[in-house]
């Protein structure tokens, strides 16, 4: 029923270390965000990303350990579903393989941690540990040697038991709330500090055992203390040959030493909270704050002993939740609610200099989908993510962010050369022959060509006259061609002229014979149309000689001919919508295809016969009037055209410009209403949406002080710019120092309505305070227009655009803002209040109306024109009352009583789909009789207990949900039930464990069905590590294939730690859970057939040896499917 599948990956960084896992002889750093391991190496003044894999769970630990038989390092990786696993690196297949299979240690009678799950490794490599219940110690040996045999045992069983753990024994401890635990370093046995809560409010100890006989048991050890000052919140074991143990509290550090002498304590002038801590050597220790702010903690010795303790601030950074230090001064600090960083420590000012930036967006608040102008266009247009922008409230404290996140192939602007209009072509040129660089740069415009000369040291300037070029009329097509010359095709005439001396070579004038309408041409061939109908070819080598002429029954529309030397061209026709594959110098038909039947059908409007994918057939690429591509692989020998496939790129017309690579092989710039690079990725066709808007034309341009790039025209201006071509995620930041909340996009306008909190500290109190602002942006600068201070304590809480009535019978876009009152004598809000904002001409805002509600305003919608509002305990209806003498107001209409505490709302018509904090979605009916007689009818709910926190409407009868538990599910009422009980039960449909709490679904804005389509979007959503994912909704005729497809792929790839796939995605809860998921299709799982071996994939389509599991299409088949659905993100 539902696709999943990721546009922007996780990017929240929770664990990090540094190891040498892939040499011995180089350090790699790893970082764990989510379900996901990247593998970085450090080179000079940046990290490198080296490999990454997936581990079927999210991963709460990550350790290094090093056997006794072992040249690098392997992996300890452990899950939130309580699995833990060993990894180390092939050399060979350069990826990693496992070692200890993934052992399960969950135990639903015991109570988790409230610490949360604590994972540890004795410095001196004997053993493991894992806290993960309450008053629970997992003691795991680590293999210290391999086993001998016995008589029973042969050779390959005993490798085969070698892993790297010997049998984990669980140990009892009467410490129930721990804050911290580590190994002590230099120890006879394996010591573990515990620092934990007493019974007593207020009070923390710290206690020390030694672990004993073979990691089995505990022994209270010499070192511990009662009653610490300052709130302590971690532990640091200090490395010999200092040794001891360090207290890190909000006021005063301790240092203990193996003696269990008087603590040394060092008080901080200023409270501090820290969360984080990495190691630079045996004296100096980093440290980072919940502020971003970064100390160094310097322990001073006195003749070997622990003289004393001093701490200094030295700089800021994100927020850490990991701090690695790499080598010479460079330490990563991997952060959840920031960007990640490479930063350089210095005993200099800046102290901390930030070198490398790792963008990451979460935890995401709220988005909107901000670009999706194919909405409302009488074509059908095929989804992809590139062609629309999300605009995320990311980051949390100070580095809140509004982010602005599109997906494809970046463009780098270099330079504007000047602001012109109507640029019908361009073309870069060498004035010299064998020259390495393009220094002429032709533009085309509807009556005149301008020519812009690029010297090496100098700014470019526009030539007056160029050689024997004709500047009074528009260029068809130039570019250097055989023997040195240049080539220029107007339509009036063709000529080539010569390099040296600027004169015409040869030329063919046809003033009074026709029109040249269209042309194309390669170093020793051109080909061009006269009159619409007639096509010549003429060889370039002969001055112009005519090789080859035919007329044709219709109009020709296109044609093309292969950058290289080619016995083909290929041409397009109007009224047919035929192309056609013609023999040179005979220009005889060698195939033909006719792309379209129907009638009023589009015609091919560009062409271009160009080699895409490395070690395969040429490319025919087919553009047509309404977007639509068609691809056609071309046999080299009988130039046949195969493997027909068509694509939409956007709503108007394409045009083709090839981009060459080297070794034969082109990329392709498609410039049309939504710019494309269609490029060879893996043996298949891709394409990628770019990041240049309203590109109307693109040519290569190498030139000497701008080389690789090329030259961009755009309705407004002509410029240079780089292709990065490679797809990737490209976010625009706009740092605000707050929280940024919510958002909304007033369309009309194109600005955002953003929703945000400033945290500050009150200096007489040191109580932590708020303010929170409604604030507009500027959707294309992506600045900060205008702001608007709520009042004190006035906490923001949902924002929304609605077009209102301005009391005539026009309308106007305004914000409607919720918010809710923070009464510190309540633990519930008590009132809050709903606020319209208009939007003056110079973008200012200005409260229109308010009304001040019974609770906090959690959620917004628009239904018929009518607000909706998801207070405390009711969702409430109102209308907006704007008399033209009078001033607007809301007036309250209708109200529904909820379950719990409504916390999102969804709305489709007159349906609207309420989020119950703790009953899950229910789903209301809005009607009203005459005008009057409003009312909200609950028609189905779900019965069961469920923590929300997201929820829409897939459409009228069926909600998605997101709860706290990181699943999705899907609800529908039955409204064909036997009995009303039937049809007032919302009947679970599809469910799926994303791993990752989803904090929004936003739906999609274009939900036209696209004819043939095999998943058509219907929303998005966000989640609190940073990922955005597509939900789809698959076609009933793919469904059963695509998860047949799913259950055989997870029989036949195996999971990191052999994990198994279904148990990873399946739903999971307190109160239930499943095998596998339930109707959704992973799409990123899925999509890994395109990497799979012949012989896998045939395992894969045949059903790993079951026939009854066999899919209904071939390798090639299921390829091509794949293969289209990975376009959709």
């Amino acid at each position: 029923m539902a696709y999943l599948a990721s546009i922007h990956k996780a990017s929240s960084v929770r664990h990090a270390v540094k190891s040498n896992f892939i040499s011995s002889e180089e350090q790699s750093l790893i970082v764990a965000k989510s379900s996901r391991i990247e593998i970085y190496s450090f080179e000079g003044d940046g990290l490198s990303l080296k490999s990454q894999f997936q581990v079927y769970g999210r991963i709460t630990a990550l350790l290094t350990l090093r056997p006794v038989d072992s040249p690098t390092d392997h992996l300890f990786v452990a899950s939130d579903n309580s699995n833990y696993l060993t990894v180390s690196w092939d050399p060979v297949q350069k990826r990693v393989r496992n070692e200890q299979a993934a052992c399960d240690v969950s135990d639903k009678f015991l109570r988790n941690a409230r610490c949360g799950p604590l994972y540890l490794a004795d410095p001196a490599g004997r053993l493991l540990g894992l806290h993960v219940y309450q008053g629970t110690f997992l003691s795991i040996p680590l293999i210290q040697s391999p086993k001998k045999m016995n008589k029973k045992q042969t050779k390959s069983s005993v490798v085969e038991s070698s892993k790297d753990f010997d049998t984990a024994t669980p140990i009892r401890f009467s410490e129930l709330d721990v804050v911290d635990m580590a190994f002590l370093h230099d120890t006879a046995n394996p010591v573990l500090a515990i620092l934990y809560n007493s019974a007593h409010p207020g009070e923390v100890h710290m206690k020390t055992y030694e672990v004993t006989h073979n990691g089995t048991e505990f022994k209270e050890w010499r070192m511990k203390a009662t009653s610490l000052d300052a709130e302590p919140t971690m532990l640091i074991p200090v490395p010999g040959p200092v040794g001891g143990l360090l207290v890190i509290g909000t006021q005063m550090f301790c240092y203990f030493n193996s003696e269990n002498e008087t603590p040394l304590k060092h008080i901080l002038h200023q409270v501090r909270s820290f969360v984080t801590w990495g190691v630079i050597d045996t004296q100096r220790y980093l440290l980072g704050d919940e502020d971003g702010k970064l100390h160094i903690l310097f322990i001073e010795l006195l003749r070997g002993r622990v003289h004393g303790i001093k701490v200094e601030e030295i700089g800021q950074t994100s927020v850490p939740s990991r701090l690695v230090y790499l080598d010479n001064g460079h330490l990563y600090v991997g952060s959840h609610s920031g960007d990640s960083q490479l930063v350089r420590l210095s005993s200099e000012e800046p102290k901390v200099q930030v070198i490398e930036t790792f963008t990451n967006l979460a935890p995401i608040t709220d988005f909107r989908v901000a670009d999706m102008n194919y909405s409302g266009s009488e074509n059908q247009q095929q989804y992809s993510s590139g062609h629309m922008r999300i605009v995320s409230c990311s980051g949390g404290f100070k580095q809140g962010s509004l982010r602005s996140v599109k997906s494809g192939v970046g463009m780098e602007d270099l330079g504007i050369l000047g602001e012109m209009v109507g640029i019908r072509g361009l073309w870069g040129l060498k004035s010299t022959p064998g020259n390495q660089f393009d220094d002429i740069l032709v533009v085309s415009f509807i009556d005149e060509t301008r020519v812009f000369q690029f010297h090496q040291d100098d700014d470019p300037e526009e030539l007056e006259r160029f050689g024997a070029f004709s500047l009074d009329e528009r260029t068809l097509i130039a570019g250097n061609v055989v023997d040195g010359k240049l080539l220029q095709v107007t339509p009036s005439s063709a000529r080539l002229i010569n390099t040296g001396s600027g004169e015409v070579a040869s030329q063919l004038d046809l003033r009074g014979k026709g029109i040249i309408n269209m042309a194309s041409a390669n170093e020793d061939t051109l080909i061009y149309v006269i009159n619409g109908s007639t096509l010549f070819a003429v060889d370039l080598k002969a001055d112009l000689k005519e090789i080859g002429t035919r007329s044709f029954s219709n109009e020709i529309s296109c044609l093309t001919i292969p950058i290289s030397s080619s016995t083909i061209c290929a041409v397009g026709q109007w009224t047919t919508s035929a192309v056609s594959i013609l023999t040179l110098p005979g220009l005889e038909t060698l195939s033909e295809d006719i792309l379209v039947r129907t009638e009023n059908a589009a015609i091919p409007r560009s062409l271009l016969l160009a080699r895409i994918l490395q070690d395969q057939p040429p490319t025919l690429l087919v553009a047509m009037g309404d977007g639509t591509l068609f691809t056609f692989s071309v046999h080299e020998e009988s130039f046949l055209l195969s493997q027909k496939k068509s694509i939409v790129l956007g709503t108007q017309s394409v045009y083709f410009q090839p981009i060459p690579l080297g070794n034969g092989l082109v990329n392709v710039f498609a410039t049309c209403d939504h710019p494309s690079l269609i490029y060879g990725l893996e043996g298949r066709i891709a394409y990628s949406a770019v990041t240049a808007d309203k590109t109307t034309h693109v040519t290569p341009f190498n030139a000497h002080g701008f080389p690789n790039s090329v030259a961009v025209a755009t309705e407004d201006d002509l410029k240079l710019a780089v292709l990065d071509f490679t797809r990737s995620t490209h976010v625009r930041n706009l740092p605000t120092g707050d929280v940024v909340r919510r958002v909304a996009h007033l369309k009309t306008r194109d600005v955002f309505g953003v929703l945000t909190i400033n945290l500050y500290q009150d200096l007489t109190t040191g109580d932590e305070q708020f303010r929170c602002y409604v604030r507009v942006v500027d959707g294309i600068t992506f600045t900060m227009i205008d702001s608007y201070e709520l009042q004190e304590a006035e906490l923001i809480e949902s924002i929304m655009c609605a077009n209102l009535s301005n009391g005539d019978e026009t309308f106007s876009e305004r914000f409607i803002v919720g918010t809710g009152f923070q009464e510190e004598s309540k633990d519930e809000t008590a009132r809050g209040r709903i606020l319209v904002f208009e939007l003056s001409d110079d973008r200012k805002l200005k409260l229109a109306a308010e009304l001040v509600v019974r609770g906090s305003c959690k959620g917004l919608e628009l239904v018929n024109g009518k607000i909706v509002a998801a207070l405390n305990r009711t969702v409430e209806m109102y209308s907006w009352e704007s008399p033209l003498s009078l001033k607007p107001k809301i007036v309250k209409i209708a109200s529904y009583r909820t379950h719990s505490e409504p916390i999102d709302l969804g709305v489709r018509d007159n349906m609207i789909a309420v989020g119950d904090l703790m009953k899950g979605p229910s789903l209301l009916e809005y009607s009203s009789q005459n005008g009057t007689d409003y009312k909200l009818d609950e028609v189905a709910r779900n019965y069961q207990t469920l923590w929300t926190t997201a929820i829409e409407l897939w459409d009228k009868e069926t909600i998605i949900c997101g709860d706290a538990e990181g699943n999705m599910s899907i609800w529908r009422r039955d409204v064909n039930g036997v009995t009303d009980e039937d049809q007032k039960r919302l009947q679970l449909v599809g469910d799926i464990r994303i791993g990752e709490m989803v904090n929004r679904i936003r739906k999609a804005v274009d939900e036209n069905v696209l004819p043939g389509s095999v998943v058509q979007p219907k929303a998005y959503c966000a989640t609190v590590d940073g990922s955005i994912y597509l939900l789809g909704e698959i076609d009933s005729e793919y469904l059963d294939l695509l998860m047949q497809l799913q259950s055989n792929m997870a029989k036949v790839i195996s999971g990191v730690g052999d994990l198994d796939f279904n148990k990873f995605r399946a739903y999971w809860s307190p109160n239930r859970s499943s095998e596998e998921p339930f109707r959704f299709v992973d799409g990123d799982f899925v999509e890994r057939f395109l990497e799979l071996t012949d012989r896998d994939a045939e395992r894969v389509v045949d059903g790993v040896g079951k026939k009854t599991d066999g899919l209904s299409k071939g390798v090639d088949e299921i390829r091509s499917l794949v293969e289209s659905l990975k376009r959709l993100h």
